[in-house]
């Protein structure tokens, strides 16, 4: 009944009971069905947590073979690996190329301006 499978029917059976060598009386004690209920409801979240905690737990287990690192991976492997995550954590700078004379270098200053930002902005 803890599967949630044919659990209706044992439930009607309940119902029907009467007692030992008796004979079944349709709807004889309603009242039990509050009790198949409520023992689907406690079974199912048990079976419910005890199947989170399984997946937990393995999830737990690979993370822990993660960080110590992949059977499979060798050492020069895990060494390219540690190279390329330094590199991705590293930022460029960008270089800028201002103009040194020119109708270029009046432009930029005054793109620059903090007026020309607020005209923009206005």
């Amino acid at each position: 009944m803890m599967t949630t499978e044919g659990w209706l029917d044992v439930m009607y059976d309940g119902i029907d009971s009467r007692g030992i060598h008796l004979q079944p009386k349709k709807n004889n004690s309603v009242a039990i069905a509050l009790f198949f209920i409520a023992f689907m409801v406690v079974g199912s979240m048990l079976i419910f947590n005890l199947f989170v905690g399984v997946v937990i737990d393995n999830f737990n287990k690979i993370k822990t073979n993660e960080e110590l690192g992949n059977m499979f991976v060798t050492e020069s492997q895990k060494k390219w690996i540690e190279i390329q995550r330094i590199i991705m954590r590293k930022k460029l700078k960008l270089q800028e190329q201002n103009p040194t004379r020119g109708l270029k270098l009046k432009l930029l200053n005054f793109a620059k301006n903090k007026w020309f930002d607020l005209f923009i902005t206005l």
